[in-house]
């Protein structure tokens, strides 16, 4: 089956008492030459004209792998979708890996990935969940296709890299030496190994906020114009403790409304003898 806006031309091959075809392997060497021939002469007659976009579509470059939006310069091509029915969310199938700079056959650990020490690498992760029985049975037959490909594409690592620590801050907001204005809301991240049972928020070496448990957001802290040393330079310390006392912190410097500037030393001389 086939057509143009004006016209649909259809093709059956075959023998009515259902025996074999002595010469023709598939329709593609029995109906299709016939149905373009018959299709060449109806646009003859019917010259073709382009199909009009509906409504309530658009269309959209995709990943050629995965038909995901496209994303990170993968290969791509346009496709047509109703609206709102475009795959959301981050592509799960052709996608960046995190893998160790050490050894990238090896995913980050969750420390290594907080301090930005990994690498990405590209790789087609196909995960099926047989929605009929618990047994997987689709990622089974799936597997056993991937382990004979010779293309580590389609072979994501599965082991992990030891962690080079136990504990990562990272303070979101403010950023290191940023402009900030009257007002500031203090947010971090902690990654660790174990249980943390208490993190602190010092501004310039004075607890201002003491947290049991995450999200890591300060209330406002506001710096009043009038205020001794304001505007001017600040520093925000975090510091985080976990079940087995293991303590680690991160600090920030930050300046209101001023650009910050790097402290400079004055040098002292020696007098002569």
């Amino acid at each position: 089956m086939g057509w143009s806006r004006d016209t649909i031309v259809g093709v059956w091959v075959g023998n009515n008492n259902n025996d074999k075809m002595r010469n023709v392997a598939s329709g593609v060497s029995g109906a299709a030459p016939i149905w373009r021939r018959q299709m060449l002469d109806a646009l003859s007659k019917r010259p073709d004209k382009p199909f009009t976009v509906p409504d309530g579509v658009s269309q959209i470059e995709v990943d050629r792998i995965s038909g995901y939006p496209a994303h990170d310069g993968f290969a791509s091509y346009k496709e047509w979708f109703i609206n709102g029915s475009v795959p959301s969310g981050p592509d799960t199938i052709h996608t960046k890996v995190k893998v160790c700079k050490s050894d990238s056959s090896r995913l980050a650990d969750p420390i290594s990935i907080s301090q930005g020490n990994y690498d990405e690498k590209e790789y087609v992760v196909i995960k099926e969940k047989d929605p009929l029985t618990a047994k997987d049975l689709w990622q089974k037959a799936v597997n056993q296709w991937i382990v004979k490909q010779p293309d580590q594409l389609y072979k994501p690592p599965t082991e992990v890299c030891g962690a080079t620590s136990s504990m990562d801050i990272q303070i979101v907001s403010p950023n290191d030496h940023a402009r900030v204005g009257d007002s500031v809301i203090f947010r971090f991240t902690i990654v660790s190994l174990k249980p943390i049972v208490e993190a602190r928020l010092f501004l310039d070496d004075n607890l201002e906020q003491t947290f049991t448990e995450g999200p890591y957001i300060s209330r406002e802290i506001r710096f009043p114009s009038g205020q001794a040393g304001n505007p001017g330079q600040h520093t925000v310390r975090v510091t985080a403790r976990d079940n087995e006392g293991k303590e680690e912190s991160r600090t920030h410097n930050f300046a209101v409304n001023m650009d910050w500037v790097e402290p400079t030393t004055t040098p002292t001389t020696t007098p002569a003898p």
